[in-house]
C-alpha cells in the first residue's frame, strides 16, 4: 500500500535543499575566503535624469528615449508600462542603461517603494533605456559583481536597510552616500558564479512550483462545482436509486406533506420560466429529471419568508440577544450553518420592525447586491431585507436546499434585474422550483456531497499551507546563499579579499568625485 505523503513530503519534494530553513542572512562569521564589502566597492552610482514636464511625452519615437520610473520596478524586474519618453538631449550616456544595472527608487512618497530595485536584462535594453530623478542606479564594476548584487538587492536585509535609512516628512529619500554603505559579504570571486547559477535554478524552480499552487485554488473550486452539479443531475445516487427502487417518489411525498402555513404578501409569483442549470428554476421548466424526481414549487414544500433593518436612530434596538443575519454573516458562512452573527438585535427592535424571528434550519438566500450567499440558521434568527428565507417542511431538507442553490452558483443572478446591482425580486423567488429527490435520496445525496466536499477542503487546506511555505522560500534561498550553503566551497578560490583589493586599486586610478566614508551600516 502506498504511503499518503504529508505536508512535509511534498514541501522537500518541491524544493529540497532549502526545505528546513527560512532564516535570512545576519552578520554570522562568514565562510573561509569570504568578504565583507560595501555596495560602494562594487558599484559606481549614477543619478537618474532630470527633466522639465513641458520636455517629456508618453508618446514614443522621434528618437526619444524611454525613462524609467519607481512603478516600473516591479519584482526586482522591469516593467515597461507607462513610462514617459524625453529628446536624447536629457540623457548622458552614462544615464544609458545597460544589462546588469541595478535601479533603485530613491524618492517617493511611499516608504515601501523606496528602495525597490529592478536588475536591467539584456531584454530591458534591445533599444536606448533610461531612469528618472526620483530613480537612481548602480552599475556593478564587472559581470561576476553583478551576479552578487543583484542577489543582494533582492535581499531582506538589503530591504530593511533601504526602509529604515530612507528619511523625509513628505517624501522619503534614500541617499547614495546611504546606500553605498551598506554592507554584505561577498564570496571568492570564482564562486560567484557556481552560486548565483545555483540560486537562479532554485529560485526559477520555486517560482515554478508557486505558479502551480496558485492555480489550485481555481481548480477546487471548480471541483466544489462539479461535485454539485453532478448530485442535483442524479450522477451521485444513480448506484443508488438502482438499489433502492421502491423507494417513496417525490410526487408521493408532496401529496403526503401538508403545504406550509402562513399566507404569501406582495406581489404574485412571475409567471416567467426561467430555467436554471441543475435542480433550481424560475417556474417550471418541465426539464428531464431522475427518476422518482419531480419539479416542485419551491413555496409547496417551504414557506418563504424575508426580513428587516431595525431603525439605526434607536440604539437601544440593537446589541440585543437576537443574533441578526446580514451580508457580511453570509458571506463569511457561506455553504454553512451559522451560529453566531456579528450583529444583534433587541426583542424590543424585532418588535418594532418587520424583522421575525425564524426558526433553526431556516434557509437563508441573499438576493440583493451580493447575490447567491447561501447559509442555514443554525438557531433561531432574524435577517435583514436582503434574504429570501425559507423554512423547510418534513418534505424538502434544508441541507438539500441549501445545496441546491450552491450549485446554481453565479447562475443565480440570472434570475435577477440589473447588471451592476443584481437584485432577485420577490415575484421570481415566489416562482422558484425545486428539482425535488425522494426523501431518502435526498438524505444520500446530502452524505455523498458532504463527503466529497470535506475531501476537497483537506486539499486546500494542504495547499493553503504549501502556499504560505513558499511564501518564505526566496527567503531561504537568499539566507543559503549568503553563508555559502548552495553550492560547495573550494578552498583554493583566490579570497574575496584579493578581489575587494583589485577592485579599490581600479577605482583609486579612476577619476571619481571625492567621497565620504562613513561606517558601513549592517554590520554589528
Amino acid at each position: 500500500m502506498k504511503r499518503q505523503l504529508s505536508f512535509e513530503d511534498m514541501r522537500k519534494r518541491a524544493v529540497p535543499e532549502i526545505a528546513e530553513d527560512e532564516a535570512v542572512e545576519g552578520d554570522e562569521e562568514l565562510p573561509e575566503g569570504w568578504a565583507r564589502a560595501t555596495v560602494g566597492d562594487l558599484a559606481d552610482f549614477h543619478r537618474g535624469v532630470s527633466f522639465k514636464k513641458e520636455q517629456a511625452t508618453n508618446q514614443p519615437g522621434g528618437g526619444r528615449i524611454p525613462v524609467l520610473r519607481a512603478g516600473n520596478l516591479q519584482n526586482g524586474r522591469i516593467v515597461h508600462d507607462d513610462v514617459v519618453y524625453v529628446s536624447p538631449d536629457c540623457v548622458a550616456s552614462s544615464q544609458l542603461l545597460r544589462p546588469g544595472d541595478i535601479v533603485i527608487a530613491m524618492s517617493s512618497g511611499s516608504a515601501s517603494v523606496v528602495g525597490k530595485a529592478a536588475v536591467v536584462s539584456d531584454s530591458d535594453v534591445r533599444t536606448r533605456l533610461s531612469f528618472g530623478a526620483f530613480c537612481g542606479m548602480w552599475r556593478p564594476r564587472s559581470a561576476t559583481i553583478a551576479d552578487w548584487l543583484r542577489i543582494y538587492f533582492q535581499s531582506p536585509r538589503y530591504r530593511q536597510l533601504a526602509t529604515k535609512e530612507a528619511v523625509g516628512v513628505n517624501i522619503n529619500n534614500l541617499r547614495e552616500s546611504v546606500v553605498s554603505e551598506f554592507a554584505l559579504p561577498i564570496p571568492p570571486e570564482n564562486a560567484i558564479t557556481s552560486i548565483a547559477t545555483r540560486f537562479d535554478a532554485l529560485s526559477a524552480k520555486a517560482g515554478r512550483a508557486r505558479s502551480a499552487l496558485d492555480e489550485v485554488p481555481a481548480l477546487l473550486e471548480k471541483l466544489r462545482q462539479s461535485i454539485l452539479a453532478a448530485a442535483f443531475r442524479g450522477d451521485l445516487t444513480a448506484e443508488w436509486r438502482e438499489a433502492n427502487p421502491d423507494v417513496e417518489s417525490a410526487e408521493e411525498l408532496v401529496e403526503r406533506t401538508p403545504a406550509p402555513s402562513g399566507k404569501s404578501t406582495g406581489r404574485a409569483a412571475s409567471n416567467s420560466v426561467q430555467p436554471g442549470r441543475y435542480a433550481v428554476a424560475v417556474g417550471n421548466p418541465n426539464t428531464p429529471t431522475p427518476h422518482g424526481w419531480a419539479w416542485v414549487p419551491l413555496s409547496r414544500v417551504a414557506q418563504m419568508g424575508s426580513g428587516h433593518t431595525p431603525s439605526r436612530e434607536h440604539e437601544h434596538y440593537w446589541n440585543g440577544d437576537v443574533p441578526w443575519v446580514g451580508i457580511a454573516d453570509a458571506r463569511e458562512n457561506h455553504g454553512r450553518v451559522i451560529d453566531k452573527t456579528f450583529q444583534t438585535i433587541t426583542e424590543e427592535g424585532l418588535a418594532n420592525s418587520a424583522a421575525r424571528l425564524l426558526p433553526a434550519m431556516t434557509v437563508c438566500l441573499s438576493r440583493t447586491a451580493s447575490v447567491g450567499y447561501v447559509t442555514i440558521m443554525g438557531r433561531e434568527m432574524a435577517t435583514s431585507q436582503d434574504f429570501a428565507n425559507w423554512t423547510c417542511t418534513e418534505a424538502l431538507l434544508p441541507k438539500y436546499l441549501m445545496y441546491a442553490l450552491l450549485a446554481e452558483g453565479d447562475g443565480l443572478r440570472d434570475f435577477g434585474e440589473g447588471s451592476t446591482h443584481t437584485t432577485i425580486y420577490f415575484p421570481e423567488l415566489k416562482a422558484f422550483h425545486i428539482c425535488l429527490a425522494p426523501l431518502e435520496e435526498q438524505r444520500r445525496i446530502v452524505e455523498l456531497i458532504e463527503a466529497r466536499l470535506a475531501a476537497v477542503e483537506a486539499i486546500a487546506k494542504v495547499v493553503a499551507e504549501a502556499r504560505a511555505a513558499h511564501a518564505t522560500i526566496d527567503r531561504s534561498l537568499l539566507a543559503k546563499a549568503f553563508r555559502g550553503e548552495l553550492v560547495p566551497q573550494d578552498p583554493d578560490d583566490e579570497p574575496a579579499s584579493v578581489m575587494l583589493a583589485r577592485l579599490r586599486e581600479e577605482r583609486a586610478e579612476a577619476p571619481t568625485k571625492t567621497r565620504v566614508r562613513r561606517r558601513a551600516r549592517g554590520t554589528t
